[in-house]
């Protein structure tokens, strides 16, 4: 990392310092770390001043020494996701590696300046090329692909179930009601409203609903936190997306009942006892 790095990326710093002009091949080498590693590896304790062993996968040289001077707030930096990846960063003034990746603000258009960000690049070391320069939101744009993909496919699935859900519960309703039509012909005729005998049959149809409702909101949670890591935006106790959850399948199961409930209340106890 360079100086200047972390402040045009927007990282937060926690404690210490960022990288400077001065960290250098000229004083013993330096890290930054981010907090879900300072608090894993220093739990109750101060990570600035400490003393870590570089991974020669990470830097490509043999096993050497740094000294912790900075923690900045966990970046995500493979994925949009749940990133548990510890991250360390040397100052590239110490540790050089290729390839390397430039990060450019602006205030303007940010695609209006790739081509002078090529220039720039070339006027350095004609021999380095710039490829790949594009704005963030783009990388960002990619890498939310997938997830959108899967969302629009859940939603999809979504729907059917809901559907199907709602089918479900009115073939029960209306299967029930029909085997009852002689009961609901007798309330009706010792004096029950078409209103109670509707009422009665939503109630029951919403007692079925509740108990599914429960189970699905259960067995909900679980699989949230079993796929913790493939959530993106929500979390797994996300009380807005249980909520709209719960509305959507309370709507639709008490709107297939209504249809036969409404059915059964409007006949005559005539008709309702000459079907036994």
């Amino acid at each position: 990392m360079t100086p200047g790095l972390f402040e045009t990326v927007g990282a937060r710093l926690v404690a210490g310092r960022f990288f400077t002009e001065d960290d250098d091949t000229r004083i013993s080498p330096v890290a930054i770390v981010d907090d879900q590693l300072a608090r894993r590896a220093w739990p109750g304790e101060r990570a600035i001043g400490t003393r870590i062993a570089a991974d020669p996968r990470s830097t490509g040289h043999p096993v050497f020494w740094v000294t912790v001077v900075g923690v900045v707030h966990h970046v995500r930096h493979r994925s949009l996701l749940e990133d548990l990846t510890d991250q360390v960063y040397f100052a590239e003034r110490q540790i050089q590696r290729n390839p390397m990746a430039y990060v450019v603000k602006t205030s303007g258009d940010p695609a209006a300046l790739a081509s002078t960000v090529r220039q720039i690049v070339a006027k350095l070391d004609p021999q380095l090329p710039a490829y790949d320069v594009r704005p963030l939101e783009e990388y960002v744009a990619g890498a939310r692909a997938a997830q959108r993909f899967a969302t629009i496919l859940a939603a999809a699935f979504a729907i059917v179930a809901l559907a199907l859900a709602a089918v479900g519960v009115y073939g029960v309703i209306a299967y029930a009601t029909t085997r009852r039509r002689y009961e609901f012909g007798v309330r009706l005729a010792l004096g029950a409203q078409p209103g109670q005998v509707m009422a009665l049959v939503i109630r029951e149809g919403a007692v079925l609903a509740a108990i599914g409702l429960t189970i699905g909101v259960a067995g909900a949670a679980i699989a949230a936190r079993l796929l913790q890591s493939q959530l993106f935006g929500v979390t797994p106790r996300d009380a807005v997306s249980y909520a709209i959850a719960v509305v959507a399948i309370a709507t639709a199961a008490m709107a297939a009942c209504w249809i036969p409930a409404r059915r059964v209340s409007s006949i005559t106890p005539l008709e309702a006892l000459r079907t036994d």
